[in-house]
């Protein structure tokens, strides 16, 4: 705790004395090249996809694809050849997240 103490004076002791309200804000790094970006990220439930159309500095259009939202769409192969009282079974099985689904 004292560690952590020592490290926040420090940084009080590097902040300017001058009032920071008002100052526009400055992003810090490149800008996005304005090109669509698509990458795929291991999640908990599988591999995610995030799909990005940049404009300038912040993000035009992000699309995400869930792990849930994939494993859904082999709901009608598992249950081929099954009764319905198996559905909720299987839907159990590959751990669907219903909030992730809804778009």
């Amino acid at each position: 705790m004292f560690e952590s103490i020592k490290i926040i004076r420090q940084a009080l002791d590097m902040m300017p004395d001058a009032s920071v309200a008002g100052q526009p804000i400055k992003l810090i790094g490149q800008p996005a090249k304005p090109e669509p970006v698509m990458m795929e990220r291991e999640l908990p439930r599988g591999n995610g996809i995030i799909y990005m159309i940049p404009d300038k500095q912040k993000p035009y259009r992000i699309a995400l694809r869930s792990p849930a939202y994939i494993n859904l769409s082999l709901l009608p192969m598992l249950c081929k050849g099954g009764k319905f009282a198996d559905l909720f079974s299987i839907l159990g099985s590959i751990d669907v997240v219903m909030a992730e689904i809804d778009k």
